[in-house]
């Protein structure tokens, strides 16, 4: 974690009671169990791939009453939008990615 004194012992941050901390997987069933790891910044709503294939996939996000928007505004995956329901029990969000007027229904989960 970077920051001055005392920040190590901070809460993490959560937006909408929801923590966006740590790093959460791309998961479309029938595609692609582990599609892509992202990590969010959650003080310039942002987010970045955070894995291996290293596509330079990045976007922005917006939370608002446990729906989660990501746009990949950035790197391969350029184009693709996901609305998703947070889901407490299962700490993910559940809904729907689409690219070029195609849909794939998956999740965004919390890597624990």
């Amino acid at each position: 974690m970077v920051g001055g004194a005392g920040v190590a012992n901070a809460a993490p941050r959560a937006v909408a009671g929801i923590p966006l901390t740590g790093l959460w997987e791309v998961q479309i069933p029938g595609s692609c169990k582990a599609c892509e790891t992202i990590k969010f910044d959650t003080t310039n709503k942002t987010f970045a791939e955070h894995d291996k294939h290293h596509l330079g996939d990045h976007g922005s996000y917006s939370l608002g009453h446990h729906v989660l928007n990501l746009l990949w505004t950035g790197g391969k995956d350029r184009g693709i939008t996901f609305e998703g329901t947070y889901n407490s029990t299962m700490h993910e969000f559940v809904g729907t990615y689409m690219r070029n007027g195609s849909t794939a229904k998956g999740d965004l989960a919390a890597i624990v």
